[in-house]
């Protein structure tokens, strides 16, 4: 989990970097070139903004979101062992993970 301030740094950061893109504009250069630094630089941090955001929520049904997969496969594998030594199991919470 990426805490609060760190997101602010992030953001803050971002824009001080895009200000600072800005003061190397040159009107001896063209526009398209200008331009061109200040997507580079936009694309750059936003795109790394988006993978932070990525990681710091990981479960959700898109591609790339972790699915619960595994922990699914282990509930089946203990209910089939209970059921073969005849043991009756009451999980200590339910569906949706709050304790009884």
């Amino acid at each position: 989990m990426i805490p609060d301030p760190l997101w602010i740094v992030l953001f803050l950061l971002a824009g001080i970097i895009f200000v600072f893109m800005l003061l190397f504009a040159d009107s001896a250069e063209r526009s398209f070139v200008q331009a061109t630094m200040m997507g580079g630089v936009a694309v750059t941090i936003s795109s790394m903004l988006l993978l932070l955001w990525f990681l710091d929520n990981p479960c959700h049904s898109s591609s790339g979101g972790l699915r619960p997969v595994a922990m699914e496969r282990t509930l089946e594998q203990l209910d089939l062992a209970a059921k073969a030594v005849k043991l009756d199991l009451e999980p200590p919470c339910d569906t949706n993970g709050r304790g009884r």
